[in-house]
């Protein structure tokens, strides 16, 4: 047989049939796609003009400081809840927890390169706030201390006064650039501490200029921790005053199991 012939009107109806689908091809090919719907996450409200400050090697001095500007760039009131240093030598100041939108400040660190080792140091400092989200942001600390200098140990003192006896311990001030050492002065704002300066010597491990502070925390403190500040004039030209932290614990005594 031979094949049957495709008339018009075959081809039409054909086409016609065909339609819907093409039509249907055509209409989705053509969509476009409707975009995911994403929320952006909140911006922190503290902005920072910087979050590390580095000033490598330092001279001899009493104390290095970093300020760390800030600036509420949200629209609620930011709570600052807590400061985390990396070390109890930083020192973290701040004037104030609440910050309303538009205002700005500066988070203070502090060291003492006489109550520190020699050598490369990083610190940091944890800020933990609300906006009214919680935040936490890093801020570091970089700075070389050098190798001669004068040396604070330890770096800060703690007493535990349970009872009736006053307690006796030393602060030891060595000159490692090996020239001479005298402490002029030592005072202190505790007013559960007393102070009396030492004879002059010499470091017994390396022959160093030293001269120690006793350091008597009273008998009978009140409950509580108790914090003061220990400063000592030298008559170093460089480092004219060394500052040593001082807490005492006061009380009863801790009962045993």
């Amino acid at each position: 047989m031979k094949p049957a012939l495709w008339t018009a009107q075959t081809v039409g109806l054909w086409t016609l049939a065909c339609l819907p689908v093409v039509l249907s091809v055509i209409v989705h090919g053509a969509a476009t796609p409707a975009p995911l719907a994403i929320a952006a996450a909140s911006r922190p409200a503290l902005a920072f003009n910087q979050y590390q400050v580095d000033l490598g090697a330092i001279q001899a001095m009493p104390e290095v400081r970093a300020t760390f500007v800030f600036q509420n760039r949200g629209s609620q009131p930011v709570e600052i809840q807590e400061i985390q240093p990396s070390c109890g030598c930083l020192m973290p100041r701040l004037s104030k927890k609440r910050y309303e939108p538009g205002e700005s400040d500066g988070l203070v660190v502090r060291v003492q390169p006489a109550n520190e080792q020699p050598g490369s140091k990083e610190y940091f400092v944890d800020m933990k706030y609300t906006d009214p989200e919680p935040r936490s942001v890093r801020l570091t600390f970089k700075l070389i201390i050098p190798e001669q200098q004068l040396l604070v140990s330890p770096k800060a003192l703690i007493f535990f006064q349970f009872g009736d006896q006053e307690t006796t311990q030393n602060l030891t001030v060595t000159n490692a650039r090996g020239t001479s050492l005298r402490i002029l002065d030592a005072v202190t704002n505790s007013s559960y501490v007393t102070l009396q300066i030492g004879d002059q010597g010499l470091s017994p491990r390396d022959g160093y200029p030293q001269q120690v502070v006793r350091v008597t925390a009273a008998a009978n403190v009140p409950d509580g921790r108790h914090h003061g500040l220990i400063t000592l004039k030298t008559d170093d030209a460089d480092q004219p005053e060394l500052r040593v932290p001082v807490m005492v614990q006061g009380g009863k005594a801790p009962q045993r199991p």
